[in-house]
């Protein structure tokens, strides 16, 4: 598999940034908000799966 030539990734790492922006992925705040759903999704992990243990066998389960 050859290499990417450093010409390649930075045309792909500029239209990744375009696509996020048009996306309003990089907004301002939207790390915030990224951080606030990422939270409540923990935290409602938290409450279906009571042990790290139950939601690595839970995961296992699902990958297979």
């Amino acid at each position: 598999m050859p290499k990417n030539q450093p010409a390649d990734i930075a045309i792909f790492i500029r239209d990744e940034r375009r696509k996020w922006q048009n996306n309003h992925l990089i907004a301002p705040g939207a790390l915030r908000d990224f951080q606030k759903l990422s939270d409540e999704a923990f935290i409602l992990m938290r409450r279906k799966y009571f042990s790290p243990a139950e939601l690595i066998s839970e995961m296992r389960r699902r990958r297979s």
